[in-house]
């Protein structure tokens, strides 16, 4: 497997990591096309791979007791958006 070269990432997190701590990450890190819609974790599963968004979009989805879904949303560009459905909270 080829190592990722840390000037060429689009993601803003591992973008800003000294490069001391990218190195330490590298040899784990892989490019992967995730298809629309793909769910990467449920509700009481321990999640077993994390994901670095370079583009696209992806979301975190709750429901409450009063049946309420909220949504984290974060675009590669690192903006997040949070709504309880019906108004924009940030």
């Amino acid at each position: 497997m080829t190592q990722i070269d840390q000037g060429l990432v689009h993601n803003d997190l591992l973008r800003s990591l000294a490069a001391d701590d990218f190195a330490a990450f590298a040899p784990h890190l892989q490019h992967v096309e995730l298809p629309r819609l793909m769910v990467l974790t449920t509700a009481g599963v321990v999640p077993t791979h994390a994901y670095f968004f370079e583009s696209g979009l992806g979301s975190i989805i709750a429901k409450t007791r009063e049946d309420i879904k909220t949504a984290l949303l974060q675009e590669s560009a690192g903006a997040k958006i949070l709504s309880d459905g019906r108004r924009q909270l940030v």
